[in-house]
């Protein structure tokens, strides 16, 4: 659960707002807000009611194949109506043919007989055999419809079943990977612990001699070895169930890690076939630039914000004459805050992927992105007080880098539109 932003926090971010878009532009920052928020109000309203309109959809096609059974059965003879078994009703119409079914089984022989029969009626009676066609032509017109409805659900139920094989497939390659990762839980969790004791070792040798907080990344990374004494380190669960439940939690979490090409390409198997040639060579290079940012922010994390977090932390112990306080933490509250940051970093590192899909599809532009540079800033430290620890430091921490990320993506929407203008002027020199 992403914690909560404390009164201290939302006063820091409206400082910052006041700030970096100033008193004139703070009011249009608040009516893009709120327009944002309609505008997301009205596509949760547009979604129910294509959802309902879907519902219905399916209840009208549903009258209709009963409709057509009442129809179906009363062009049937009555002696066939009177007998349901199949070889009696087969018996019967055999017998007692309706004149539009017998031109619909015979072949053009009968057709001939009956446009000669209903010649004969026309000059007896002096009517026209549009009275005789029109039972027919009502049976072909509702066949007709019956056709374009199941022609329209036949790409939704392929669909749904191309889905499933790949959900089957993604479910397969996670219990795969659950089983794999749950065996070596216990070394896992120990090497999510490892920058928590590098934290612990120097901060013990903080004590001994004069050394700062960047010198923990450094041995972290394994560039410096602390050399005071490595102190084991202490965690504790109060529940009986709660390490084994936290390891379920860690398998399941380095099952998704593991698994991630698998389901990657699966996502990019069922969407592929709805894309254009072009789009599905510009989609590929998405596929392996989204992990790689995610290692990234996961790096960030690991060498850099988790271990200053943890030494901040231990800083904090208290051990005077007469009182101890010691940090303590459960592992199921470690698990979770490693999980979270690893999570936030790895997702808020996807900006440009995301920004660049956005410009490729033409629904933002280079210009406008860095004329909304204040209020991108804003937003990121908004989402980034958001999704880290309700702390003073770890917001920046995120912040920084997610608004370098937010530059690049400026730079590579403006290589998509340079490349697109270049398109668009061959396009038109070849047609000219």
């Amino acid at each position: 659960m992403l914690p909560e932003v404390g009164a201290a926090e939302l006063l820091v971010i409206a400082a910052i707002a006041l700030i970096v878009v100033g008193p004139k532009d703070l009011p249009v920052l608040l009516r893009k807000v709120g327009k944002f928020l309609a505008h997301m109000r009205s596509m949760a309203a547009e979604f129910r009611a294509s959802f309902d309109e879907m519902a219905r959809q399916s209840e009208l096609d549903e009258l209709r194949r009963e409709v057509e059974a009442l129809r179906h059965a009363a062009h049937q003879p009555a002696a066939a109506r009177t007998r349901r078994r199949g070889a009696d009703v087969e018996a019967c119409a055999a017998r007692a043919p309706l004149p539009f079914q017998g031109r619909s089984a015979e072949g053009p022989a009968s057709a001939g007989r009956a446009s000669q029969g209903q010649g004969a009626g026309s000059q007896a009676g002096g009517q026209g055999p549009a009275p005789q066609g029109r039972p027919g032509s009502a049976v072909v017109s509702f066949v007709d419809d019956e056709t374009e409805i199941e022609a329209s659900r036949a790409p939704l139920l392929e669909h749904l079943v191309e889905l499933r094989r790949r959900l089957i497939v993604c479910a397969l390659a996670l219990g795969c990977g659950f089983i794999v990762c749950f065996v070596f839980s216990q070394q896992v969790y120990a090497l999510l612990t490892h920058p928590f004791q590098m934290a612990a070792n120097l901060l013990a040798e903080q004590k001994l001699g004069h050394r700062g907080p960047f010198d923990l990344v450094l041995a972290v990374t394994g560039i410096h070895h602390p050399k005071a004494a490595p102190s084991a380190l202490k965690m504790v669960f109060t529940a009986p169930l709660e390490f084994f439940f936290t390891k379920m939690k860690l398998s399941f979490f380095g099952a998704i890690v593991l698994t991630f090409p698998v389901l990657a390409w699966q996502l990019y198997r069922f969407v592929a076939p709805g894309l254009y040639r072009r789009e599905r060579r510009a989609f590929l290079p998405f596929l392996v630039a989204a992990p790689v940012l995610f290692v990234m922010g996961a790096s960030l994390v690991y060498f850099v914000m988790l271990p200053f977090v943890l030494w901040f932390s231990l800083s904090q112990q208290i051990n005077v004459p007469g009182l101890e306080v010691q940090l303590l933490p459960k592992v199921s509250d470690y698990l979770n805050l490693v999980m979270q940051l690893l999570l936030a970093f790895g997702l808020c590192f996807q900006l440009p992927v995301v920004v660049t899909l956005v410009g490729s599809a033409g629904l933002i532009h280079a210009d406008t992105l860095s004329k909304g540079r204040r209020y991108a800033f804003v937003g990121i430290i908004v989402i980034s007080a958001l999704v880290t620890p309700p702390d003073m430091i770890s917001p920046f921490l995120l912040a920084i880098p997610i608004y370098l990320l937010y530059e690049v993506s400026i730079w590579c929407v403006r290589l998509i539109e340079a490349r697109r203008a270049r398109e668009e002027s061959r396009e038109l020199a070849a047609g000219g």
